[in-house]
């Protein structure tokens, strides 16, 4: 499986947590400050807010297997998201069920287990708190790395 093959099964899975908010596969960007914000911005039980996450591909790592006839690879990748900070609302409570949900969807989702294996559970290395622009949010990054083993013609 490629890492777009499996972005795209990581992104499918994030999108089945309920009330997730936006997803995109890739990191956003845009020339001013409110034009970034309006990507990232939904509504979520008849209340506008920042609710987003971006699957970006992070890193890979290659080794040979024992037997020497077979590559390994462990595909990193890190689903980053945000969430509007409400104090009245317990927004910090709201992202942190909402991180744990998009973990646990990783870690139950078949496509991704299909042909590959997680390298443990997914991870949460970074939750705290970000300012984009004028707007304080909750953000997380989620590590989720993928294992695949294939066979390779260099022996």
């Amino acid at each position: 499986m490629s890492q777009a093959t499996l972005r795209q099964a990581i992104v499918s899975a994030v999108e089945t947590v309920p009330n997730v908010g936006i997803v995109y596969d890739k990191h956003r960007w845009a020339a001013r400050m409110d034009s970034y914000l309006d990507l990232f911005k939904t509504t979520i039980d008849g209340t506008p807010q920042i609710r987003a996450w971006q699957v970006s591909y992070s890193n890979m790592e290659s080794n040979s297997l024992p037997i020497r006839t077979a590559t390994q690879r462990i595909y990193t990748f890190t689903i980053t998201g945000y969430l509007g900070v409400d104090d009245s609302a317990d927004t910090e409570n709201t992202f942190a069920d909402l991180t744990e949900a998009v973990c646990n969807a990783l870690d139950n989702d078949s496509a991704i287990h299909a042909a590959q294996t997680h390298v443990g559970p997914a991870q949460v290395p970074t939750f705290g708190y970000i300012r984009f622009g004028d707007v304080l949010c909750h953000s997380a990054e989620i590590e989720c790395r993928v294992r695949e083993a294939f066979n390779a013609s260099y022996v």
